[in-house]
């Protein structure tokens, strides 16, 4: 590799000689999308970087972390979706569940500065990991937390990106689930340079509003999901539960480098997320 200050960065490999023999196989984790009718093993070439083929050695099934970038207090949030609905059809916490085998953590865009040998960092609390499974969608939207630094200017883009990476480095399934109220946004980043960082990630982004259509978002963030009733909200999560049922981690013979810029060909029964 070389940079623009002129220094190169290279691999050698030696074989004999006064070296000790060594042996390293680099693998790394790849998001990908099942469109066949079963899992079945690729075919040689159906993986491939500028060109070159890339060795599938397995396609493995995970589980899935789902994390949800969302407001730490939600007061109110649970009577907007019950709004002109039946008590008899109304929600407890436990309900609107994802698979088994998905678990959830909640990011808060509330951070706070920590200074460590004359560097400033930004640092976004978090919830516990809760199987989604067992405390549902519901819970996970409304619960409200109470972590430091609440009453912060939201930093929604970051968060987001912050998420991202924290998804991709889980080697699992993945998503993460932006739910945005009308708070402004301060963060350093602008929402679309976020979704392209998330596209290049493979890590898919939903974005959900529980005060009703946000068409006033549709630059910035892209499709925003109504969940402002029972019905939207379950229809959201079907979509998500979905779209993780699909997911799978193909491990590949390559850097990570080269796995960002990976292609599947298609007819293999398997696909890059959509971008």
């Amino acid at each position: 590799m070389r940079f623009a200050d002129g220094a190169v960065a290279r691999r050698e490999v030696v074989f004999g000689g006064q070296f000790a023999e060594t042996a390293q196989a680099q693998l790394t984790p790849m998001l990908v999308v099942r469109t066949g009718a079963g899992d079945a093993a690729p075919a040689v070439g159906c993986f491939a970087a500028n060109g070159a083929p890339l060795p599938v050695r397995s396609i493995e099934t995970p589980a899935a972390l789902v994390t949800v970038v969302r407001e730490p207090v939600t007061e109110g949030v649970g009577a907007l979706f019950h709004r002109g609905t039946p008590m008899s059809r109304q929600l407890d916490r436990t309900d609107v569940k994802l698979d088994e085998g998905t678990w959830a953590q909640i990011l808060f865009p509330v951070a706070s500065r920590v200074a460590a040998n004359e560097t400033a960092t930004s640092l976004f609390p978090t919830s516990p990991y809760y199987n989604a499974a067992k405390h549902g969608v519901y819970y996970l939207v409304t619960a409200s937390q109470t972590v430091d630094n609440a009453t912060a200017t939201r930093r929604w883009a970051d968060a987001v990106a912050v998420a991202g990476v924290s998804a991709a480095a889980s080697r699992r399934r993945r998503a993460v689930v932006l739910v945005l109220t009308e708070r402004p946004d301060g963060s350093a980043y602008q929402p679309a340079n976020v979704r392209q960082y998330l596209d290049a990630l493979g890590v898919p982004l939903f974005v959900w509003s529980p005060t009703g259509p946000r068409p006033d978002l549709a630059a910035t963030w892209g499709e925003v999901e109504d969940i402002s009733t029972i019905a939207r909200l379950r229809e959201a999560a079907e979509r998500l539960r979905l779209a993780l049922a699909r997911q799978r981690i193909a491990w590949i013979a390559a850097d990570p480098l080269a796995a960002l810029r990976a292609e599947v060909k298609e007819g293999c029964g398997y696909a890059r997320p959509a971008r």
